[in-house]
């Protein structure tokens, strides 16, 4: 927990950083890096509920973080294409996040 509440703070402090000397955070790659610094916060949070959580909905949200990890997978490979639509995969990414939110939400989560 302590861990999360710091890299929560870090990103807090960085994104208010950025935002006070001008720095764009709409790039894609900015983008697949918070994504995939929230997916390894909701890893951490869900793995500290599992033992809770029903073999219905683990199963989903077990789907749910491969469905994310590997979108994940294929933005960070794809980065600096200039082709690549990246918007597909954050589709991909945030529906993912919201099925693994609502399981922690449910079983006592944060």
């Amino acid at each position: 927990m302590k861990k999360r509440c710091l890299a929560l703070i870090l990103i807090v402090f960085f994104v208010a950083g950025c935002a006070s000397i001008g720095i764009n955070l709409d790039t894609p790659e900015k983008k697949y890096l918070a994504a995939r610094a929230e997916l390894n916060l909701l890893l951490e949070e869900y793995l500290l509920i599992q033992d809770k959580v029903a073999d219905k909905d683990h199963k989903i949200v077990k789907d749910a973080f491969l469905a994310a990890d590997v979108t994940l997978d294929t933005w960070e490979g794809m980065l600096g294409e200039s082709r690549y639509d990246y918007l597909a995969d954050m589709r991909v990414w945030v529906k993912a996040k919201g099925v693994i939110l609502k399981i922690i939400r449910i079983y006592g989560g944060k």
